[in-house]
């Protein structure tokens, strides 16, 4: 048994919350971060919202289904965000395991209301744009928690390289320099 399963004040959960308000909040920091976030999953991965999102506002070309094709973009949009960055967080090897957990059942609500905005002619196309919209925020939520911990996006000062001799002078004599001095090749 390991120490924590023995141990009575430890609290899973609350490890969990505060590991998931670290990861919320640490970024915020950090530009090339907000411009990571902005660029590649607001512009970028919702390329498709924004041009229906266009051909209705602009009517080019002419719209002929109404909302229907802005709807189908939506609710596209937030699987594939929240799927992505699940198996992300499932592949990651800094993460705790309660929160590479939580992203094992994290993608089923979505993908249950992403097959009833699909599939439902009961909930029209406002109602289920709207519910997509925060669904998507939600799932964009869960992208800035994953995230939070790239090095690559942080905008930290690098430390001091190690001496690859553990702290010892890099430039110092080796011990045994000459073992080597009557080798013949």
């Amino acid at each position: 048994m390991n120490a924590a399963s023995t141990n009575d004040d430890y609290d899973g959960y609350e490890r969990l919350f505060a590991d998931i308000r670290r990861r919320w909040s640490a970024p915020r920091k950090h530009p090339t971060y907000a411009f990571h976030f902005v660029g590649n999953f607001i512009l970028f991965a919702a390329v498709s919202v924004w041009i229906e999102l266009g051909f209705y506002l602009f009517g080019n070309p002419p719209i002929e289904n109404g909302l229907t094709p802005l709807r189908s973009a939506i609710v596209a949009y937030f699987p594939a965000i929240l799927g992505s960055v699940c198996l992300q967080l499932a592949l990651s090897d800094t993460a705790h395991k309660s929160i590479r957990a939580l992203c094992n059942i994290l993608p089923f609500p979505f993908i249950a209301v992403s097959l009833v905005l699909i599939s439902s002619k009961n909930i029209s196309d406002p109602v289920a744009i709207f519910v997509a919209s925060v669904t998507s925020i939600l799932a964009l939520c869960c992208c800035w928690i994953v995230n939070a911990d790239d090095p690559a996006l942080r905008d930290d000062t690098p430390s001091a390289p190690e001496d690859s001799s553990g702290g010892v002078d890099a430039v110092a004599t080796l011990s045994g320099e000459d073992a080597l001095s009557d080798f013949k090749y």
